[in-house]
């Protein structure tokens, strides 16, 4: 699902748009030789940490990206701007919340976020959190909208 949800600016691909290299259901034709670093360098809360196995990403259509150790970051399929409402994230941002992760979903197709936020942290600096973070680690801001 990142192979469409996610933009790769190596290669001159767009968010919300299927990469010219994936084969769908089968997955990326130049994985092995040629992968862009922006895709050899992400990884999906999915594989990064042993979460909700309902979390995968073709199956909720959400992307999880664990930030840092207090955000997680659910980027949502263009076609499901509403996923983030199902039941089965529901009960997963409360583990995420007990836990002490604020959870934030965004969405390339959308102009605003929604922020689940622990520890009495305000949305904005949840946000403002992000956004650093982001940055630091991508030399860009690619977040795609704000609070």
């Amino acid at each position: 699902m990142c192979c469409m949800v996610l933009p790769v600016t190596s290669i001159n691909k767009k968010a919300s748009e299927w990469c010219k290299f994936c084969k769908i259901g089968v997955g990326c034709d130049i994985h092995e030789t040629e992968i862009p670093e922006e895709c050899k360098n992400f990884e999906c809360a999915y594989y990064q940490v042993n979460i909700n196995p309902d979390l995968r990403p073709d199956k909720c259509k959400i992307i999880f990206e664990k930030v840092d150790n207090s955000i997680f970051l659910g980027t949502i399929h263009p076609h499901y701007n509403e996923a983030y409402k199902s039941n089965i994230i529901q009960k997963e941002i409360q583990v995420f919340l007990k836990s002490g992760f604020s959870v934030v979903f965004s969405s390339f197709t959308t102009d605003y976020s929604v922020i689940y936020n622990t520890n009495n942290r305000e949305a904005s600096e949840v946000w403002s959190t992000l956004k650093l973070l982001w940055k630091k680690r991508n030399d860009n801001t690619i977040i795609h909208n704000g609070p």
